[in-house]
């Protein structure tokens, strides 16, 4: 990834991350306000993509009607693109919001591996999940395998509602943590003994009570909360990701 667009989405995250707390909405709310698919607020959380322009305009409505910058700003992103407040949309062009290119390497096998895990949590077996979704099991396995480089829309959704998850999280992954994930957090553990000595419940009690504080903070304590925060989320993805079950699971 170029270090130019590094920036630009952190900046993008972290306004998102700030108009989530402010109006105490789900990420799905969100989603729906900025007329993204959950996928791709999770790539763009994740640095993985960028906003449209349109999205980005849509952002920018969103945080002034919360409250978090002066409607004053509107006047000053139409006006950086030189053009008439009367036609907003006149100054996008036309293109697409969301890239409709295959999945790379890397999406592929996140995606298998979280549909594999995400089955055999729910203790079915691939024929199972096949003849719920209406669809031949040998596409779900090269699914699971990495196979599909660019897997029907519908089946993904279908196949979501089937494992009780959103298709946004089958396709990014936002709170999961891939196998390589789990062994490199796994070592990383020992650096924080304190959080292995909580519950589950205290633990996520502990990730709200930061989280809320994180738009309080300014300059180096806001880093160290935001990075508190971080730590005791990758714990709870990662008690979540290793949950053991006593019997076999289904292949």
């Amino acid at each position: 990834m170029q270090e130019a667009n590094v920036t630009v989405n952190y900046s993008a995250s972290e306004r998102l991350q700030k108009l989530r707390i402010k109006k105490q909405l789900t990420w799905s709310q969100i989603a729906r306000r900025l007329r993204l698919s959950e996928s791709m607020l999770y790539k763009a959380l994740r640095g993985d993509a960028r906003f449209s322009e349109r999205a980005l305009f849509r952002l920018l409505q969103a945080e002034i009607a919360a409250g978090l910058r002066p409607a004053t700003d509107l006047d000053k992103y139409l006006e950086e693109y030189n053009e008439k407040r009367s036609a907003p949309w006149g100054f996008f062009p036309q293109e697409k919001e969301e890239s409709e290119s295959q999945l790379t390497a890397e999406d592929k096998r996140g995606l298998g591996q979280r549909l594999r895990w995400k089955r055999q949590s729910k203790r079915m077996s691939v024929e199972s999940l096949a003849k719920r979704c209406g669809c031949d099991p040998q596409f779900i396995r090269e699914i699971e395998r990495g196979e599909q480089a660019k897997p029907d829309e519908n089946l993904i959704k279908k196949l979501a509602a089937a494992l009780g998850v959103s298709d946004g999280w089958l396709l990014s992954g936002i709170g999961f943590m891939s196998t390589e994930e789990v062994d490199k957090f796994k070592s990383q553990r020992s650096d924080f003994p304190a959080l292995q000595m909580l519950s589950t419940d205290e633990l996520a009690a502990a990730f709200k009570h930061f989280e809320q504080q994180i738009s309080m903070q300014t300059g180096g304590l806001k880093a160290i909360y935001l990075e508190f925060a971080r730590r005791i989320n990758s714990e709870l993805v990662y008690r979540t990701r290793t949950w053991e079950h006593k019997e076999k699971p289904p292949d």
